[in-house]
């Protein structure tokens, strides 16, 4: 049995690389002043503000489940969403066993932001996969939603088929965000408009000068070259009204963002008449991703810091793997979250054996003041 999970360790090991850069809410009055993303980081929380601000929880605010619970491995890359009571956070989880790693999109809920309980019909998605494969093949991942102006509900993920090595991003639709049906439809149709751009790292966010209409931001796939380098990297923005039919609106190099470095993932959102992007981030040609940044827009053409500091990443103690195989840091999509008091990010923390929890650090907008 150790000799199968350490196998299984290794699986998950491989299989999370080899789809973690695959091509990866909604109006004004629906998500008010709201950016989320995700980011992957290692070893636990500090609590206590930083330097530049920031404060991290003491305490995860979402856990892996009990053992042979669908979620018993890892919880990983929220979506979070306003309701008109609170907050609903969208997530990844894992299930680690013999037949290797199966995964599905599961939701939590919150009065505050802060507090977090997972929904009793978790998992709200999941993965289709022969019943003839033994390991899980197919994979979802980086949920982001919204609600649409007739209250229904919208979600884009990306399905990564790992025996075919292909990976789309997939459209579905719902009631009440709890119960999914896939929309084929409005997949072929976002195709169309994209005209067949290979797009991931999707993100929803309000035009914040048109009311009811959803945007939705995708970074485009280079065709050769570093995949990571932003000189290589455009950035599409396209908009939805009713969830069903898609209209292109521009396509730019994310240069007039970030002149150069290195991008990873990327997430929109408003504030007041503005357009703020988060993104990890890293100087130069790096492999890894070294910080969050953000910046504002009020015509998404000329940008301009947003006036909350880079969020600087831990550092991985000498990227050297764990016993099992793991890595010491794993990532993903960044994010934010804007309210009155201030600036809240969600993230994934990695532990020493592979298995991943959701954290969360804030950062004032009115920070204390040290004691004379």
């Amino acid at each position: 049995m150790k000799q199968v999970v350490s196998a299984c360790f290794r699986f998950a090991e491989l299989f999370v690389k080899g789809t973690a850069m695959a091509e990866r809410p909604g109006t004004r009055k629906m998500i008010p002043r709201m950016l989320l993303a995700v980011v992957l980081l290692a070893g636990r929380a500090h609590s206590g503000f930083s330097a530049d601000g920031w404060q991290a929880e003491p305490e995860p605010v979402l856990i892996a489940g009990q053992l042979t619970d669908w979620d018993d491995f890892q919880v990983g890359s929220p979506c979070v969403v306003s309701v008109d009571k609170g907050w609903r956070m969208y997530f990844e989880g894992a299930r680690l066993d013999e037949d290797g790693l199966s995964q599905g999109i599961g939701v939590a809920m919150s009065d505050d932001g802060r507090t977090w309980r997972k929904h009793e019909n978790n998992p709200v998605l999941v993965v289709e996969n022969p019943e003839e494969l033994r390991f899980p093949t197919k994979r979802v991942s980086l949920p982001v939603v919204c609600r649409l102006p007739d209250a229904s509900w919208l979600m884009t993920c990306t399905e990564t088929d790992q025996n075919q090595g292909t990976s789309r991003l997939r459209v579905l639709r719902s009631a009440d965000g709890l119960d999914w049906q896939s929309a084929p439809d409005s997949e072929a149709d976002l195709v169309k408009a994209a005209s067949g751009s290979r797009l991931f790292s999707p993100s929803f966010c309000a035009n914040p000068h048109r009311s009811g209409r959803v945007q939705l931001w995708c970074l485009k796939q280079p065709d050769g070259g570093n995949f990571y380098d932003v000189t290589k990297l455009g950035i599409v923005m396209l908009q939805t009204v009713d969830g069903k039919t898609w209209k292109q609106l521009s396509e730019r190099p994310f240069t007039e963002i970030e002149p150069k470095g290195s991008l990873w993932d990327i997430r929109f959102a408003v504030d007041g008449e503005s357009w703020v992007v988060g993104y990890l981030f890293a100087e130069g040609d790096s492999s890894k991703p070294a910080l969050i940044r953000f910046r504002k827009s009020a015509d998404t053409i000329r940008w301009k810091p947003a006036g909350t500091p880079d969020y600087a990443l831990p550092a991985s103690p000498d990227g050297e793997a764990a016993p099992d195989g793991t890595q010491a840091v794993a990532f993903s999509t960044p994010g934010l979250l804007l309210g009155e008091g201030g600036v809240r990010i969600f993230y994934t923390e990695q532990q020493e054996n592979g298995s991943r929890r959701i954290a969360s650090a804030f950062f004032p907008k009115a920070r204390p003041r040290p004691a004379p």
